[in-house]
């Protein structure tokens, strides 16, 4: 009976191993799809442990900021932070924001990897508290923003010109008010130097209609 129980317990116990082994596979295979991941967003993700050291950041903010993760590991991240001219601004209270985990963004001047010492990248982080006690940072950089929500503004702009355009062709405007408004469309959505619209007439052939210069 001694002999069957110990056999049972060290089968039990072999079995035991063996699921545990599969286990950890599969939770390495999981932190594999997940590192992943972490790599392939666009957006700047940094992974900092309860006392905001940098643990994790993937290849977005690496590039931009010209580091090595090696150089960013355990790194504490308020050493990233350029103390701003603005008196108005603590960076001391602003890491603190982060560390709130609060849906407002904190606006950071984040120090770039270069032998200029003023470079550097203004950034909008938000931070997000992990059940492990660590913190993902999400940073966009606000040059980036800005320069959407201009590329945004400027596409409303052409549709607005396209829509007056094809109003224009519907009105009951003379051909020359027609094309000369046109062409001061066409002008502003490709950005060119200048332009013109020429009509053939049967009488006296190819015949200049409308004219656009950025030099008259």
């Amino acid at each position: 009976k001694i002999e069957k129980l110990n056999h049972d317990k060290l089968t039990e116990i072999s079995e035991l191993t063996r699921m545990s082994r599969q286990l950890e596979n599969h939770l390495g295979e999981l932190n594999k799809v997940n590192m992943t991941i972490f790599d392939m967003v666009e957006q700047f993700l940094v992974i900092c442990d309860s006392e905001f050291n940098i643990q994790m950041a993937n290849k977005a903010i690496l590039n931009r900021l010209g580091y090595q993760l090696d150089q960013l590991q355990n790194k504490p991240f308020q050493e990233l932070i350029i103390s701003s001219k603005d008196q108005n601004v603590n960076y001391e209270n602003e890491l603190e924001k982060l560390k709130l985990s609060t849906s407002e963004p904190v606006f950071l001047t984040i120090k770039m990897h270069s032998s200029n010492p003023d470079a550097a990248e203004y950034m909008s982080i938000q931070s997000i508290l992990l059940a492990n006690g660590n913190y993902l940072c999400i940073g966009k950089a606000v040059n980036d923003e800005i320069a959407l929500q201009s590329n945004i503004l400027r596409k409303n702009r052409e549709l607005e010109y396209i829509n007056q355009i094809n109003s224009a062709l519907i009105s009951n405007w003379d051909i020359t008010a027609l094309l000369d408004n046109i062409i001061k469309r066409i002008d502003y959505l490709f950005n060119i130097s200048a332009s013109g619209i020429y009509v053939n007439d049967e009488t006296n052939g190819w015949l200049l209609r409308a004219y656009a210069s950025k030099y008259l």
